[in-house]
């Protein structure tokens, strides 16, 4: 289960679109890194009041060391509106519309697949089963993924 603490912003270390990495200063007092995915939650400031989740740190995963803003709490709202209707993180308190390909590109239907088989995963780990099935029902035939 995720773990959630307050922290407040004392400086921003660097930025380019959609990121933020910032200093924080944790509630007990401890000084800690943190990113901010700004498309997600806006960006954050110095002073800001902001809830960071710290999970994948306190459990010693391969984040480097960084925790995420979760929320600027110095901030009452954020709107980014989407392109259209695709979400991202769906049915978390981050979901997100996203858009697709198609629609900022509508060329993109016209390109030459002429009967190719598609498939679309949600999740990496889904690609195993897909390349299970491709085989059994195409032995011999090649599969491509990305």
């Amino acid at each position: 289960m995720p773990r959630f603490r307050s922290a407040r912003v004392v400086k921003v270390l660097s930025e380019r679109p959609g990121l933020q990495r910032v200093e924080v200063v944790m509630d007990d007092e401890s000084l800690a890194r943190a990113y901010a995915l700004t498309e997600l939650i806006g960006p954050t400031a110095v002073g800001d009041s902001v809830i960071c989740n710290t999970t994948a740190v306190d459990l010693g995963l391969g984040t480097g060391g960084w925790h995420v803003v979760h929320w600027n709490t110095t901030r009452s709202e954020f709107a980014a509106p989407g392109p259209d209707h695709i979400m991202k993180l769906r049915y978390t308190s981050l979901q997100a519309d996203v858009g697709t390909s198609e629609l900022l590109y509508p060329e993109a239907a016209d390109s030459p697949l002429g009967g190719t088989p598609v498939v679309v995963c949600t999740v990496h780990s889904q690609m195993a089963m897909v390349a299970l099935g491709f085989a059994h029902e195409a032995p011999g035939r090649r599969l491509a993924y990305g």
